[in-house]
């Protein structure tokens, strides 16, 4: 999906809060600002906000010389959602709720949800577009499914929603993708150690926070192509893939922004259980 001149603002706005969770320095932070900025211009409305965000993080990783800069926030998701009791909610469409749910841990979204308070709703508020029929069926007939992974904290919850896949359909082979380096908050096969007692974690060798066709290695393509069914979680992979796939892809996610909600003709904070049919 290509940007809108809003996402600009997003995004020059992450740069902020990020310098700030990082305690940076007036100086050191106006360095990643001035960038950030530069970024911007270089970029035209063609470009998809994860491919804008890569060289913005970037320009924080140099400037505070870590690696993975948000690794506090990731930390404290992880934390948070390690106290949630998921024993009681065993079938798929409590998982699945579960799972989209967890797509407010998103240090990149222009409006922060609160987790708890979703939590709370969890099985009030029904999927604003809902193709979960669709997805059961594509499973029953599945040999393969891949995860697309989105942030951390989130991550745990799509493990749960894997091991309920696991336990109905144990004839499908499961993939989980995540990011190839740190960038936001999002998954990484460090993170994702957690998940490869049900699925094969996949490092997909993508540095933007969407799963960027042009940036993925040839074993996550070669997957991806070939897979029978492929759910991507949050906005960044809908962002990256929408319309730019010759195959069917589910996305799972919640509106975080007045663009998405103009995109999917959603209201902010609407779930989404959504189905691209393959384009070729």
């Amino acid at each position: 999906m290509h940007i809108q001149p809003e996402c600009l603002v997003c995004l020059y706005r992450q740069a902020l809060r990020a310098g700030r969770l990082l305690e940076l320095e007036d100086e050191p932070l106006k360095t990643v600002m001035d960038a950030a900025a530069k970024t911007l211009i270089e970029h035209d409305l063609t470009a998809t906000a994860p491919q804008i965000a890569k060289p913005i993080y970037a320009q924080i990783r140099a400037v505070t010389g870590c690696e993975d800069p948000l690794a506090r926030v990731k930390q404290r998701a992880i934390e948070q959602v390690g106290q949630i009791d998921l024993s009681p909610y065993q079938t798929l469409d409590q998982a699945l709720q579960l799972s989209v749910i967890g797509n407010v841990i998103d240090f990149g979204a222009a409006e922060q949800l609160d987790l708890e308070h979703m939590l709370r709703r969890a099985f009030d508020v029904p999927f604003a577009i809902d193709e979960s029929a669709a997805l059961k069926a594509d499973l029953a007939r599945a040999q393969s499914f891949v995860l697309i992974g989105d942030n951390v904290g989130e991550h745990l919850l799509d493990r749960h929603l894997l091991q309920i896949i696991a336990r109905d359909y144990p004839h499908i082979k499961r993939y989980f993708f995540v990011r190839g380096a740190p960038v936001i908050n999002d998954v990484t096969v460090k993170e994702a150690q957690a998940l490869e007692a049900v699925a094969e974690v996949v490092d997909t060798g993508v540095g933007t926070p969407g799963f960027d066709l042009q940036e993925a290695n040839a074993y996550s393509r070669g997957i991806f192509d070939a897979a029978d069914v492929v759910l991507s979680k949050g906005m960044g992979n809908l962002e990256s893939l929408y319309r730019q796939v010759e195959r069917q892809v589910y996305y799972l996610l919640v509106v975080k922004c007045d663009v998405m909600a103009g995109r999917t003709g959603q209201q902010i904070q609407d779930r989404l259980l959504m189905k691209e049919k393959a384009s070729a």
